[in-house]
């Protein structure tokens, strides 16, 4: 299923079967983090 808008200024008509949508696959990173104490930090 698809959600469409139309933004412009004519009618547009979709019927079933139209193709009006593309799929992409990207990899999601997900960061790690890791909690520490202020006497664990290096100076800067």
């Amino acid at each position: 299923m698809v959600s469409c808008w139309n933004r412009g200024d004519r009618v547009f008509t979709i019927e079933p079967g139209d193709r009006i949508a593309q799929m992409v696959f990207v990899p999601i990173t997900q960061a790690k983090f890791e909690l520490v104490t202020l006497s664990m930090q290096r100076p800067r």
